[in-house]
């Protein structure tokens, strides 16, 4: 069963985004993905977690060449911030949670 929040949880998680309190904010990130997941059967597969640098930019709406110049070029002024991601010998990999929290930063409220 979907929860809502109130209008006062609402406005103190906007409040905690503002002023870059994300750690508090990820357990309540995690605890709605969880409670999102879809309860599965034998036949279906869990939701990953780690993700491709593809899938990575699909989930965020860019693309997969957009991230790998940033991770290349570093932060540059007037570009895109990189994204958290590890890196394991050559492979890349993005944490879905952390990918939520990331672009929270970036919410426009109006």
């Amino acid at each position: 069963m979907k929860k809502e929040l109130s209008r006062d949880a609402a406005d103190r998680l906007i409040q905690d985004l503002m002023q870059g309190n994300y750690q508090e904010i990820l357990p309540l990130l995690q605890q709605h993905i969880r409670e999102e997941q879809p309860q599965h059967g034998p036949q279906d597969t869990p939701r990953k977690r780690a993700l491709s640098e593809k899938e990575a930019a699909d989930y965020l709406g860019i693309s997969a060449h957009t991230l790998r110049q940033g991770r290349c070029d570093g932060q540059r002024e007037g570009r895109m911030p990189i994204p958290p991601h590890y890196k394991i010998g050559k492979k890349i990999i993005y944490m879905e949670d952390e990918l939520a929290v990331w672009l929270l930063k970036f919410r426009i409220v109006a």
